[in-house]
C-alpha cells in the first residue's frame, strides 16, 4: 500500500501539472476579469496539451522514455526542443493573427520558461510543474486573496515533487523564480 504522504504528493503533482495548473489559473483569471479572452487562451492550450501528449505517449511507447515524466537528462533535452518549437510556432501564430495579446505573450514566456530550463540542464533539473504554476499564480497578482492561495499552491506542488523524488530543492526553487518571474515580465508586457 502507497503511503499517504505519497498520495497526496502525487495527487497534488497531478493537480500541479502544467496542463492542468496554468489553464486553470487562466481560466480563474478571466472570470475575475470578466472573462475577455478566455476562450481562444483555453483552446490555444487544449491543442498543445493534446500535442505534448501524443508526442509523450509516442516516446513512451518507442521506447525513447521511460515514462511520461521525461525525467531523465536525454529526455529532458527532447522534451524541450519539441516545447521550444511548439510554443515558438504558436506564439508567432498568435502574434501575427493578433498582435500582443495575452496569448502571444503567454506563449511566449512560457517559452522563456522552457528556454531556461534548457540552458539550466547542465546544473539542475527545473521543475516545470513548479515553474507553470508559479506563472499561473502570478497572472493572479490583482486579486490578493488569489494571489496568496497560489503561492500557497506552488508550495504544495513543490513539495510535491521532492517527496516524489522528481527533483531537488534548488530545481523546484529555480522553477518557481522562473515562473514568477515570468508572470512579472507577462504584466510588464501588459503594461506597455
Amino acid at each position: 500500500m502507497i503511503p499517504l504522504r505519497q498520495r497526496i504528493a502525487r495527487g497534488l503533482s497531478l493537480v500541479g501539472h502544467p496542463l492542468v495548473a496554468l489553464p486553470a489559473a487562466i481560466a480563474l483569471s478571466a472570470h475575475l476579469h470578466g472573462g475577455a479572452g478566455l476562450w481562444p487562451v483555453l483552446g490555444a492550450l487544449a491543442l498543445l496539451g493534446a500535442l505534448m501528449s501524443a508526442f509523450s505517449a509516442y516516446q513512451v511507447t518507442a521506447g525513447r522514455w521511460r515514462d511520461s515524466d521525461a525525467s531523465q537528462p536525454g529526455e529532458r533535452r527532447s522534451l524541450h526542443r519539441f516545447l521550444l518549437a511548439i510554443l515558438g510556432i504558436a506564439c508567432a501564430l498568435a502574434f501575427g493573427l493578433t498582435g500582443p495579446s495575452d496569448l502571444s505573450l503567454g506563449l511566449a514566456v512560457s517559452a522563456a520558461i522552457i528556454a531556461l530550463a534548457s540552458l539550466l540542464s547542465s546544473w539542475l533539473k527545473l521543475s516545470h510543474h513548479t515553474a507553470f504554476a508559479a506563472l499561473g499564480t502570478a497572472l493572479l497578482w490583482e486579486t490578493r486573496p488569489w494571489f496568496i492561495g497560489g503561492l500557497l499552491f506552488v508550495g504544495l506542488v513543490a513539495w510535491s515533487r521532492l517527496v516524489l523524488q522528481r527533483h531537488k530543492l534548488i530545481d523546484v526553487v529555480a522553477g518557481a523564480g522562473a515562473g514568477l518571474m515570468a508572470g512579472a515580465a507577462l504584466w510588464a508586457a501588459r503594461a506597455a
